[in-house]
C-alpha cells in the first residue's frame, strides 16, 4: 500500500522568518483549481445569473479555501493525513454547483488524480467517495429521490471516478516500486564506487611508492595514468590525458640509437611492437644518460574502451655503472696477470723435458749447493745427488 505524502523532491522550506513555506501541496492543488476556475468561466458567460446564487458563491469561498489551506499550511509540520484536505474542498465545489443544475461532476475527476498521485489508495478510496457524494448532494439533502435517469448517472460516474482512480494507484505505486528499486541501486552503486575509488586510491600510491616508473596509455595515445617515478625517470611531466605525439623526441646517436626515448618507446607500444628486458642508454631531454630496462604489456578490455599499454621503466643506471668498473678491474688484473706467465710457463716445460738444469757458471764464493739452492727454475733441477766417494790415498 503506498502512503506517499508530500515528496521529497518537491520544493520545501523551513517556517522560519525569511523563508518559504512548503508549496508542494499548493502546486499540485493548482490544476484543479484552474479546472474549476475555466468552468466557472464559461457557466459565467452562459448563465450570467448564476454568479449570483448562493451555490456559486459557496462555491467560490470552497476554491479560495483550499488555495489559502494549501498556501499557508507548513505541511512538513503537520500530520500528513491532512494534505486530504485541499483537493477534498474542490471536490466540495464541485457537488455544491449541482444545487444550481450545473451538473460537472466530471471535473471532480482532476482532484481524484491528485488524491490517488500522492496519497495512494487511501486518497484514491476518499476521493471517490467524495465525489460520489457531492454529484447526490441535491437529491440527498432536498429529498427529492433519484429516478431511473440519476441512478444511471450515478454508475457510470461511479465506473468512471473508480476506474480512474484505480489506474492511476496502479501506475503510482508502480512508479513509486521503481523509485524505491532505484534508490536501492544507487545506494548500492554509491557503496561500490566508493569503494572502486578507495581502490584505485591505494593503487595509485602503490604504484607511486613503487621503485621503478608505469605509464598507462589508451589506445589513441592518450597518458591515462603515470606515477611519480616515471616523471623522474623521463624528466617530463606526463599529466592525464597528454597526447603521446607532443613528448620530445631524443635524436639517435652512436650510444643512443633512435627511438630510445619515451616517446619512442610509447610509439612501439601503440603499434604492439614486442618490447622485453631492453636495456640501454637513455639521453634525457636534460642531457643527463640513464639506463633504464623497458618492458610494455597490452591490456584488454570490454569494448568500446579498447586495449591499454603499460609501459613499465626500470633504473639500472647504477648496476649497469658496477658491471662497467668490474669488468674494467678484471680486465686490467687479468693483463697483469697475463704479462709473465708466457716465459716462465716455457721455461718450466723445457725444464721438464730435459730433466736437467742448464749449465750456468756459478760464482766462485759459492759452494754447490748454495748454488743449487739459489736456483729457482725448477724443483727437479735442485734433486738431491748422491755423494762420490773419493778413494783414500795409498800409504
Amino acid at each position: 500500500m503506498c502512503l506517499v505524502t508530500a515528496r521529497p523532491s518537491a520544493v520545501t522550506a523551513v517556517d522560519e522568518p525569511g523563508r518559504w513555506l512548503d508549496r508542494s501541496v499548493f502546486l499540485r492543488n493548482l490544476p484543479g483549481v484552474a479546472a474549476i476556475v475555466l468552468v466557472w468561466t464559461a457557466a459565467a458567460i452562459i448563465f450570467p445569473d448564476l454568479t449570483r446564487s448562493p451555490a456559486f458563491l459557496l462555491a467560490s469561498g470552497l476554491v479560495l479555501l483550499s488555495l489559502t489551506i494549501s498556501f499557508v499550511v507548513p505541511w512538513h509540520r503537520v500530520p500528513a493525513w491532512l494534505a486530504l484536505l485541499p483537493p477534498l474542498l474542490l471536490i466540495g465545489s464541485v457537488g455544491s454547483l449541482a444545487f444550481d443544475g450545473l451538473r460537472i461532476s466530471i471535473v471532480a475527476l482532476v482532484p481524484i488524480i491528485d488524491l490517488a498521485r500522492h496519497h495512494g489508495r487511501r486518497g484514491a478510496v476518499a476521493g471517490v467517495l467524495a465525489a460520489l457524494g457531492a454529484s447526490q448532494a441535491e437529491a440527498i439533502l432536498t429529498s427529492s429521490g433519484i429516478d431511473d435517469e440519476g441512478a444511471m448517472r450515478i454508475v457510470v460516474i461511479s465506473i468512471v471516478f473508480v476506474s480512474v482512480a484505480a489506474v492511476v494507484t496502479a501506475l503510482e505505486e508502480r512508479a513509486e516500486a521503481r523509485r524505491r528499486l532505484l534508490a536501492r541501486q544507487g545506494r548500492s552503486l554509491s557503496v561500490a564506487l566508493q569503494g572502486i575509488d578507495v581502490d584505485r586510491a591505494l593503487l595509485q600510491a602503490a604504484i607511486g611508492a613503487i621503485g621503478v616508473g608505469v605509464v598507462v596509455i589508451d589506445g589513441a595515445g592518450r597518458v591515462v595514468h603515470a606515477n611519480s617515478t616515471m616523471a623522474r625517470l623521463g624528466a617530463v611531466t606526463l599529466p592525464r590525458g597528454l597526447d603521446v605525439a607532443t613528448l620530445p623526441r631524443v635524436q639517435g646517436d652512436d650510444a643512443t640509437p633512435s627511438g630510445a626515448d619515451l616517446r619512442g618507446y610509447l610509439e612501439r607500444a601503440l603499434r604492439d611492437d614486442p618490447v622485453r628486458d631492453e636495456t640501454r642508454w637513455w639521453t634525457l631531454p636534460d642531457g643527463n644518460r640513464v639506463a633504464l630496462r623497458a618492458n610494455v604489456a597490452r591490456v584488454e578490455t570490454p569494448r568500446p574502451r579498447g586495449a591499454f599499454r603499460v609501459l613499465v621503466l626500470e633504473d639500472l643506471t647504477t648496476e649497469v655503472s658496477a658491471v662497467r668498473e668490474r669488468e674494467d678491474f678484471m680486465g686490467a688484473v687479468s693483463h697483469e696477470l697475463r704479462t709473465p706467465s708466457p716465459p716462465c710457463s716455457a721455461t718450466s716445460r723445457w725444464c721438464w723435458r730435459t730433466r736437467t738444469p742448464p749449465r750456468r757458471r756459478a760464482p766462485a764464493s759459492r759452494s754447490p749447493s748454495a748454488t743449487c739452492a739459489g736456483s729457482t727454475r725448477s724443483w727437479k733441477t735442485c734433486s738431491p745427488t748422491p755423494a762420490r766417494a773419493t778413494p783414500s790415498p795409498t800409504p
